[in-house]
């Protein structure tokens, strides 16, 4: 629909927004409308077709629910047109949606969590709404719902709703521990996920000040969950799958000059394992540039460190059981 910013393209728009707002991140631009080439202002009609070139699924489910779910209630829509939609791929595999799309999903067959239930071993996800999906949906292979809820539990922590996260850099972190070391605590789980969001979410803003208070913030979180797995013999695999945080300030290779980093960085992310309890019965593998380590191995390294064989499909462990 009209949102009253109007121009002619996309760059038009991007820098009119920055000239208005300097400090302005591209994810934060108003909504705005491009004219065609008679200088209107389209929108989308029936009979249209519309393709959304998002692989990734968790906004694209957003976006497709809400122009193709005639059951859709999450606000109001005003026109709701008969369109030819597709997606650039299989989005939510609980709600086939969207039902075209251009090329199909990889399918994974046995995520880790499937893994732990043939196990018999029982497991909680936890995390805020900024990464909820991320522990479950896409830990899943592509499914929202757990796959035996009487084995897996989800925890939702509600996300504060702000314009930006440089504002409450904190974030979640805090409630996220409580929560872990009480079900750490209550003895009703072998293994626990956790994804702590704010060094990624406030590394999107640019903020230097506060990317570090989202740092100090985290360290704080996985002091007191670590405390309390040692309490229970417990151990703790620390990782992340990119940087963000890490890189705050890059240089603009035309102008030369430093600028805010909004995006990932692709520098080698950190690997720890806190295991109080270690006494030499497993050791870390050798690895080189010809047999490089990668976010891959954490699957079989969790084998090895539940003290199970690892499967022949998963990538090789980063440690070996000792052999005496």
């Amino acid at each position: 629909g009209a949102s009253g910013n109007d121009f002619d393209s996309i760059a038009e728009a991007i820098t009119h927004f920055r000239e208005q707002n300097p400090d302005l991140v591209d994810q934060d631009c108003p909504p705005f409308n491009i004219r065609d080439r008679q200088g209107k202002n389209p929108t989308i009609q029936s009979g249209d077709s519309l393709i959304h070139m998002n692989f990734r699924a968790d906004r694209a489910t957003e976006f497709t629910e809400a122009v193709t779910d005639p059951k859709f209630k999450s606000f109001q829509r005003d026109v709701i047109p008969n369109l030819y939609f597709a997606g650039m791929m299989l989005y939510d595999a609980d709600i086939n949606l969207p039902e075209k799309r251009i090329m199909e999903s990889p399918v994974v067959e046995n995520p880790f969590g499937r893994r732990l239930l043939s196990y018999g071993l029982t497991q909680f996800r936890l995390a805020e709404t900024q990464k909820y999906a991320h522990v479950t949906f896409f830990f899943n292979g592509g499914y929202r719902q757990p796959l035996d809820a009487s084995k897996e539990h989800y925890f939702l922590i509600a996300s504060d709703k702000v314009n930006s996260f440089a504002e409450v850099p904190a974030m979640k972190a805090a409630e996220i521990a409580d929560k872990a070391v009480e079900l750490i605590q209550s003895g009703d789980f072998d293994y626990g996920l956790i994804n702590i969001a704010n060094t990624d979410m406030v590394g999107h803003t640019g903020n230097m000040q506060a990317a570090i208070k989202a740092a100090e913030v985290v360290d704080q979180a996985l002091e007191k969950i670590c405390k309390a797995l040692e309490a229970v013999n417990g151990i703790a695999l620390i990782t992340a799958d990119h940087g963000n945080a890490d890189e705050m300030l890059i240089m603009n290779k035309k102008t030369k000059k430093e600028e805010r980093c909004t995006k990932h960085s692709i520098n080698l992310v950190p690997c720890i394992l806190f295991d109080p309890q270690y006494a030499g019965d497993y050791r870390l593998q050798q690895y080189s540039a010809e047999k490089p380590i990668g976010l891959s191995m954490i699957a079989a390294t969790n084998h090895i460190l539940l003290g199970r064989d690892v499967p022949d499909d998963l990538d090789p462990s980063l440690f070996a059981v000792a052999t005496v």
